[in-house]
């Protein structure tokens, strides 16, 4: 399940961690809403039309994260 969950796209050569997504989460937006898990991809795995294929983020989550 994605809900609680955020995929980044990091930029190549940079440090940004899943706490820094945390911790800059926590600064604008409610505790509840803040994600439990993040997780950074190269691309977002897109299709011929330009759209995100949702069934392979959610597969990929499924297998990276800890349950």
């Amino acid at each position: 399940s994605l809900v609680g969950s955020e995929m980044c796209i990091r930029d190549r050569g940079k440090t940004l961690t899943a706490q820094d997504v945390q911790e800059a989460c926590k600064a604008y937006i409610a505790s509840y809403k803040k994600p439990r898990y993040v997780l950074f991809v190269d691309n977002l795995g897109r299709d011929d039309a330009g759209k995100i294929r949702l069934k392979n983020v959610i597969a990929y989550f499924d297998a990276h994260i800890e349950k």
